[in-house]
C-alpha cells in the first residue's frame, strides 16, 4: 500500500474511504457531464432557430419601407428626366444663338457687352466673339456713327422699355459705317447665366468701366443711361446696308423721273399699282386748276373729278383693267354702268 501511495498520491487520501462513497461520486460526475452537453446542444439549437427567424423577418420588408423606396426611385427618375430636358434646352439655345443669321447682343448697365453671337462679331469685323468682347469698352463711342441716332434710340428705349426695327448708322471695327436695323428691350431682374463652354461669356472678375464720357459716373450703355433697376439690355442687329443702298438708288431714280414728268409740256399724271396718284405735273395743274399737293395720294377714281366731276375710269385705268370702258369725251350712264 505504501508503494501505491507513492505512485498515486491523489488516491492516498481515499484509501481509508468506504466503497459506497466512490460509487456515488462517479455517477454524479457523469450526470453533470451529460447535463452540460445537453445544455450546450440546446443553446446551439436556440441560436440557430433565432437566426432563421431573423432571416425570415428580413425576407419580408416592412410596407412603409417598400413605399419609401419606390418614392425615392420615382424622385430619382424625375430628376434624371428634368436634367435631360434641361440639357437638351441648353443645346437648342446654343445652336440657335451661334447659328442665327442676325446679330444678338446683351449689354450690361455699365456699358459693356456681356455676350455677343458670332454673327454680330462678323458684322462688326471680329473673327471671334471673345475678341469683340475684349475690344469694345465704350459702346457709344465705338459703335455709333451719328450721336443723334444714339440719342433717338436712347429716348425710345427709355420711354417704352423696348425698340422695334429702328434704323441706325453704326460703325465697324475699322471705322467704316453700316446701316443696322436694331431691336432691343430692357431686362429687369436676375438674368440666367450662360454656359461657359460656349465661349460667349465675358470674363468673370472683370471690373466694369464706370467712367462715363458725360460725367454721370456710369458708362452709357448702347441703349443709353439705363435706370438702376435694369440688369441687362438684350437686342438684335441686322445689317441692312445693301438694302439701304438699293433703296437710296431707287429713290434717286424716282426723283429724276419725277423731275422729267414734272417738266413735260403735256399734262400727265402717274398712278401706282393701287391706282393712287404718285405724279401730277405742272401742265396738269395748269389745265385742271388742282395742285399736285392736292391730288397726290388720291385713289378710287378721284383723279377723274377734275375732268368729269365724277369718279369714273380714265384711259390710264385700262392698263390695270383692259376690259373697262372709258368715256370718249363726256360720261354717259351706259358707259358707267358697263365699266
Amino acid at each position: 500500500m505504501a508503494t501505491v501511495a507513492n505512485a498515486h498520491p491523489a488516491w492516498a487520501a481515499t484509501e481509508g474511504a468506504q466503497p459506497w462513497m466512490l460509487h456515488g461520486l462517479l455517477p454524479g460526475l457523469v450526470a453533470g457531464l451529460v447535463l452540460g452537453l445537453l445544455a450546450g446542444l440546446r443553446l446551439r439549437r436556440g441560436k440557430a432557430a433565432g437566426t432563421g427567424q431573423d432571416v425570415q423577418r428580413g425576407a419580408l420588408p416592412h410596407p412603409h419601407a417598400a413605399a419609401s423606396g419606390q418614392a425615392d426611385a420615382s424622385t430619382r427618375a424625375n430628376i434624371s428626366t428634368q436634367a435631360g430636358d434641361l440639357n437638351r434646352a441648353r443645346e437648342q439655345y446654343h445652336a440657335i444663338f451661334t447659328s442665327a443669321p442676325v446679330g444678338i447682343f446683351r449689354v450690361t448697365p455699365e456699358g459693356r457687352y456681356e455676350n455677343v453671337n458670332p454673327e454680330y462679331a462678323r458684322i462688326w469685323g471680329c473673327p471671334t466673339t471673345e475678341e469683340m468682347l475684349e475690344c469694345v469698352s465704350d459702346i457709344p463711342r465705338q459703335m455709333y456713327a451719328n450721336p443723334a441716332d444714339r440719342q433717338r434710340f436712347v429716348g425710345a428705349l427709355q420711354a417704352t422699355g423696348r425698340v422695334d426695327s429702328m434704323e441706325l448708322r453704326l460703325k465697324r471695327r475699322d471705322g467704316s459705317q453700316f446701316w443696322g436695323l436694331v431691336s432691343a428691350r430692357l431686362v429687369r431682374g436676375q438674368a440666367p447665366a450662360q454656359a461657359a463652354p460656349t465661349g460667349q461669356i465675358a470674363k468673370t472678375g472683370q471690373a466694369p468701366q464706370t467712367g462715363a464720357p458725360n460725367g454721370t459716373g456710369r458708362a452709357d450703355v448702347k441703349a443709353g443711361n439705363a435706370p438702376a433697376e435694369v440688369d441687362y439690355i438684350d437686342g438684335f442687329v441686322l445689317d441692312i446696308t445693301e438694302q439701304k443702298v438699293m433703296q437710296d438708288q431707287l429713290s434717286e431714280a424716282w426723283r429724276r423721273l419725277r423731275d422729267i414728268i414734272d417738266f413735260l409740256p403735256d399734262a400727265a399724271l402717274v398712278l401706282d399699282a393701287n391706282r393712287r396718284v404718285i405724279a401730277w405735273n405742272r401742265a396738269m395743274e395748269e389745265m385742271t386748276g388742282h395742285s399736285a399737293s392736292e391730288m397726290l395720294g388720291r385713289g378710287n377714281f378721284e383723279y377723274a373729278l377734275p375732268f368729269y366731276g365724277e369718279r369714273i375710269p380714265l384711259l390710264g385705268d385700262r392698263f390695270f383693267s383692259p376690259a373697262c370702258r372709258c368715256p370718249a369725251t363726256t360720261p354717259c350712264s351706259a358707259s358707267r354702268a358697263t365699266s
